[in-house]
């Protein structure tokens, strides 16, 4: 698994994006960790795991998403 980046959600939890195999497939993993006791970040079931191949739609769509939120917040 390689990690791309990490997104702090909230307090406890922070979204992890990593690259890596699953049954020979080349996959990008977006996935919730919580914070345990101890302060280790452990994953929880929350997330989503894609074909790499499809990683290009999502990003033109999260794309798509961000220029709405542009227009709405300016309306």
């Amino acid at each position: 698994m390689f990690v791309v980046g990490t997104i702090k959600k909230n307090g406890k939890d922070t979204i992890l994006i990593s690259l890596g195999d699953y049954k020979g497939h080349a996959v990008c993993d977006l996935r919730i960790y919580y914070k345990t006791a101890d302060g280790e970040y452990l994953p929880t079931p929350r997330g989503i795991t894609f074909a790499n191949e499809l990683l290009p739609e999502l990003i033109k769509m999260l794309n798509e998403a961000q220029k709405q939120m542009e227009v709405s917040a300016n309306e």
